[in-house]
């Protein structure tokens, strides 16, 4: 069956993967902007919730995606166009990849949790492209020591900074992240990204700006130049992506070499005494 997944999903879809193994590296905010901006570029796109949101055991109501989804479609998501499926194994997730199959989606999104479980590591093997999310250093070399230490294939595997807190941060994240090339396009921390559970897409958060307008000209301006660059950016992001699936790799991509090894921290103390790369207040 997995083979079977496999062949189909090359005719068609294309699987994209979005993983961490540490928690708060802006992965769902990663997915949500990547599904926003292929939906306004008029594909169809579904995704699979992996999130432990919807393993057994949670107790916190519907997930962040589910809700996500809802606002989605209040915001101009159509249902044929845009669906997500929750996952708690991988089973429920081979079935939902034949069922997009059958109803002829193009991307296939998947955001999964922390777990390195049978359900995470078959889908990143099956995946067409790989996206690790890291706002900073510590992130990046956490996913550099467990990619360093996986089995799973690193072809197709990128890193991507999303929400760092200035552009310093983003750039020691990048010299960072040792494992794997890093995606030329960055996501950068915006409210416009932090809200999308709220707001729906990207695109769709115009609508707010006449509503900001009549009461306050000074929020009016920081919605909508807020709202300006997180859609420029997703824009671009999906632009590389699609560019990569294609085949195209330019520019050129390069992979960092470890400056010191023995402990996870051991690259980024090596790149604290390098200069240009002072270690943050």
């Amino acid at each position: 069956m997995k083979y079977t997944v496999i062949f189909l999903k090359a005719q068609i879809m294309q699987l994209i993967t979005f993983f961490a193994p540490k928690g708060g590296s802006g992965r769902t905010t990663a997915m949500m902007a990547t599904a926003s901006g292929l939906l306004s570029a008029g594909h169809s796109v579904a995704v699979i919730d992996l999130t432990e949101q919807v393993r057994p055991g949670w107790i916190f109501g519907p997930s962040f995606i589910r809700q996500w989804e809802d606002r989605m479609l209040e915001t101009g998501a159509k249902a044929d166009q845009f669906v997500t499926v929750p996952a708690s194994d991988y089973v429920i997730a081979s079935r939902a990849l034949s069922q997009f199959f059958r109803d002829g989606f193009e991307y296939v999104l998947v955001d999964t949790g922390t777990h390195q479980d049978l359900a995470t590591i078959a889908l990143m093997n099956q995946s067409d492209l790989v996206i690790v999310p890291m706002r900073g250093p510590h992130e990046a070399a956490w996913s550099s020591e467990w990619l360093a230490k996986s089995r799973f294939p690193k072809a197709g595997t990128y890193g991507l900074v999303t929400g760092a807190s200035d552009h310093d941060t983003g750039r020691l994240a990048r010299a960072t992240f040792t494992a794997t090339p890093v995606l030329h396009t960055a996501l950068p921390r915006l409210d416009t990204f932090d809200s999308q559970v709220n707001t729906g897409m990207l695109h769709a958060q115009r609508r707010f700006v006449g509503e900001v307008f009549n009461t306050d000209q000074a929020a009016c301006m920081h919605v909508s130049h807020d709202w300006i660059a997180a859609y420029s950016a997703a824009d671009a992001l999906c632009a590389e992506i699609q560019c990569l699936l294609k085949g195209q790799k330019y520019p050129p991509y390069t992979v960092n070499t470890p400056l010191a090894k023995g402990h996870t921290f051991a690259h980024l103390q090596a790149l604290y005494r390098q200069p240009g790369y002072e270690r943050p207040l």
